[in-house]
């Protein structure tokens, strides 16, 4: 993901972290899973400011995944 976006991180200085387990699994359409993520990661680099951070963060469960908050 970070490598997908290095160039629009960059540009803004915004610092981009991973927290998921090593091994997360999510059942469906990996291209339309990994487009609504893709989409989601592009729009917080377009509103976050100058220099900010993004977090990607996740636990699974044994029959849901769910975001940290």
């Amino acid at each position: 993901m970070a490598e997908s976006h290095g160039p629009g991180l960059a540009a803004k200085q915004i610092r981009l972290t991973l927290d998921v387990p090593d091994r997360l699994t999510i059942a469906g359409n990996p291209f339309l899973l990994h487009q609504a993520l893709d989409n989601l990661v592009q729009n917080a680099i377009d509103f976050s400011p100058q220099g900010g951070a993004l977090q990607i963060a996740g636990k699974a469960e044994p029959d849901r995944v769910h975001p940290h908050r």
